[in-house]
């Protein structure tokens, strides 16, 4: 289940993109901040598959942020999109992980709420 909303997130053309649902991006950053503690743990990737769709989840967020109309986009949501991506990358520990994503989802919430 989790592959194809992945799939149906990340491949969609960025006209449509624009148009996404602020509430399914907010979720999409969310799930970020809880399930990386199953793919990463005192740095070491623990699981291979659930690693790999961090990394993808962390990309499509920070493409889907970019991709936001004029005016609903930041810079600041931008360079939080790109410190999440980060994080995931490095391979930080699950508590920064999942402080970043909720501080990337308050910021979504205030803008479209």
């Amino acid at each position: 289940m989790r592959r194809l909303l992945f799939l149906l997130l990340t491949c969609l053309p960025l006209s449509v993109l624009a148009q996404v649902d602020t509430g399914r991006l907010v979720q999409m950053v969310d799930y970020i901040g809880v399930d990386y503690a199953a793919a990463v743990a005192d740095g070491e990737i623990i699981s291979q598959g659930e690693y790999r769709e961090m990394q993808d989840f962390a990309a499509a967020v920070r493409r889907q942020i970019a991709a936001l109309e004029a005016g609903k986009a930041s810079a600041e949501l931008a360079d939080q999109a790109r410190q999440l991506q980060q994080l995931v990358a490095e391979r930080e520990a699950p508590a920064e992980v999942a402080g970043a994503a909720a501080a990337l989802s308050r910021q979504l919430l205030q803008r479209w709420t």
